[in-house]
């Protein structure tokens, strides 16, 4: 005979069974960083695109070897998408000093990133490790035009917004390289920023903030005139060999310590390094025709210790990229691996222990192979 108790824990246990089940099937909900139902929304494509590339195309690479979900970048056309005026900066990549670089995948990465959602960005890493090569040749893939300015002490703000000139008997306001680069919407790369004098980092400012403008303050007129509106392809970047923050070792004379409030407007900060060595040898190779796997495998054996020693601060300079290359093509051309380093760097090396700590390294490297002609 079953008892209203009995029933009652019948009752008990199956809902007991039952939340059990659920709590098992279901669990508690798992926190997470991210919204499950935001849509990721890309800014849209520039107007004159004409198509799209995916980074992974662009970078030559499998998606899963990029640093972040793959996107599309803006594809333009020469002629199709710009003036002709505005065509002549735009690089080409067969142009010499990008046409066998190889690009390093996450800086590159996050170049696009920044040329994508319009972030000004910074590069900044040793002297040779590409640090203009890499928005030009990207821009050189996309059709994108590219102006690179120099920076130098003597550089004043009438370079980079613009001064009044007398032409044909007229005194008339001729616009800088910013403006003109912001009106033909091209990337403009301020090259060793940490050499420009320091009262123009502030100058900077509104061009390099969101919905930013450049304000002529030289230009005569109400203030409307004086205001430049950026065009929709307009990016800015820049570069140097210290992050911003000077150089208290005396390698790379003339740089200051920027403002930190003009760092803050650079919102993607790219640092780089050497190439792996595997990548350094697809690029001597690549340049130098006639260099064989042995020959580059000896002078990037070289230029390792090189750089180990630099950076411990037991040499006074290192061997770069350019410097490598340009070894390789004395080497190539002479048959003589002492007497091109020494022409290349050993020469520009004022202590004579260090130009003996090199050499060593030479002679342990390539051994016998020295005397080969």
């Amino acid at each position: 005979m079953t008892t209203r108790s009995d029933e009652l824990l019948q009752i008990f246990e199956e809902y007991d069974a039952s939340a059990a089940k659920k709590l098992k099937t279901d669990g508690p909900k798992k926190k997470s960083l991210w919204e499950e139902d935001f849509e990721v929304k890309w800014p849209a494509m520039p107007v004159n695109a004409v198509g799209a590339k995916r980074v992974s195309d662009l970078l030559e690479c499998k998606p899963n070897k990029l640093p972040g979900p793959d996107f599309e970048m803006p594809m333009f056309d020469r002629e199709q998408s710009w003036p002709e005026y505005v065509q002549v900066h735009i690089p080409s990549p067969d142009e010499a000093d990008i046409e066998h670089y190889v690009m390093p995948i996450e800086a590159a990465y996050w170049v696009c990133y920044a040329l994508r959602v319009n972030k000004p960005f910074f590069c900044s890493g040793v002297k040779g490790c590409g640090k203009s090569t890499l928005p030009k040749r990207i821009c050189a893939l996309l059709n994108w035009p590219f102006i690179r300015k120099q920076s130098a002490k003597d550089l004043d703000s009438s370079e980079f917004f613009g001064q009044w000139k007398a032409e044909e008997g007229n005194t008339v306001f001729v616009p800088g390289d910013l403006p003109q680069a912001a009106v033909m919407g091209a990337v403009f790369l301020i090259d060793e920023i940490s050499n420009l004098p320091p009262e123009l980092h502030p100058a900077l400012h509104q061009v390099a903030e969101k919905g930013g403008r450049i304000y002529l303050n030289s230009q005569a007129g109400d203030v409307e005139t004086k205001i430049v509106e950026l065009a929709e392809t307009f990016r800015l970047g820049a570069s140097d060999n210290t992050r911003g923050q000077g150089d208290s070792r005396g390698h790379y004379s003339g740089t200051d310590v920027m403002n930190s409030a003009t760092m803050d407007r650079f919102r993607v900060m790219v640092v780089m390094d050497y190439m792996d060595r595997k990548l350094e040898k697809k690029v001597l190779k690549n340049t130098v025709p006639g260099v064989t796997d042995l020959l580059a495998d000896k002078m990037l054996n070289v230029a390792a210790r090189v750089r180990a020693a630099y950076s411990a601060g037991d040499l006074s300079d290192t061997l770069s990229m350019r410097p490598l290359i340009e070894w390789a093509e004395k080497a190539i051309l002479t048959h003589d691996i002492m007497g091109s380093l020494t022409m290349t760097m050993l020469n520009k090396i004022e202590s004579e222990s260090e130009r003996k700590e090199i050499e060593s390294y030479v002679q342990a490297s390539f051994g016998g192979l020295l005397n080969e002609k």
